[in-house]
């Protein structure tokens, strides 16, 4: 019973398109209308989706190896200290380029 209530609804829900498709596209033939879309918008589309999960992967790499700098610079001293020393070169450098006073 459930699977013939599934598929009336399926039909009318192709009944309703087909119409809505006929009416959009100006057909008043009894044709199925399929509507598809370009080949460059599905390509880009693509190239897109992988551009933004290669951009996620490369941002979450990054944030774990910023990770592993943290908590190593918490846990030892020397590189603690090596890191407080390149963090002020880096400041200074960026104080100069902007013109700041070194």
């Amino acid at each position: 019973m459930d699977n013939k209530s599934t598929q009336y609804k399926r039909g009318f829900r192709h009944k309703q398109q087909q119409t809505e498709l006929k009416a959009k596209y100006g057909i008043e033939k009894s044709v199925i209308v399929v509507e598809q879309k370009s080949t460059i918008a599905q390509t880009v589309k693509v190239i897109l989706s992988f551009c933004l999960t290669l951009l996620r992967i490369v941002a979450t790499i990054l944030l774990v190896v910023l990770a592993v700098i943290g908590l190593s610079a918490i846990i030892y001293p020397n590189i603690r200290q090596q890191l407080i020393i390149t963090i002020g070169q880096i400041v200074r450098e960026i104080t100069q380029m902007l013109g700041g006073v070194s």
